[in-house]
């Protein structure tokens, strides 16, 4: 039983949420014992990773130009794009998203 509740878990429930997913089953047991089951049978909860900080401010953020001024309007399609780039964190990696955008409304 406590290994299908890790495998349902996807590999991260430690032994705490595994005893309280028992325990809601009419499963009565000590967090101590599905620990120690746990350890026996090779099951080891993901653990948490810590931030790494990905982007760093340019230091001559202050010199660059605002090149629409921050008026993100525009009267015609295609007289004003702007766009961005960010990453996404995946299970098995970081996929990255780069988007343009025409300021005009239609």
């Amino acid at each position: 039983m406590i290994k299908a509740e890790f495998e349902a878990s996807d590999g991260t429930y430690g032994y705490r949420r595994i005893t309280a997913r028992l325990g809601r089953r009419g499963v009565v047991t000590h967090h101590g014992t599905v620990r120690c089951l746990m350890r026996q049978a090779g099951l080891v909860a993901a653990q948490p990773r810590r931030k790494v900080r990905t982007t760093t401010p340019a230091a001559d953020l202050e010199g660059r130009p605002d090149l629409v001024e921050r008026d993100f309007t525009a009267t015609t399609p295609g007289t004003k794009w702007v766009g961005d780039i960010t990453y996404i964190r995946t299970w098995v990696g970081f996929v990255y998203l780069a988007t343009v955008l025409d300021c005009a409304l239609t």
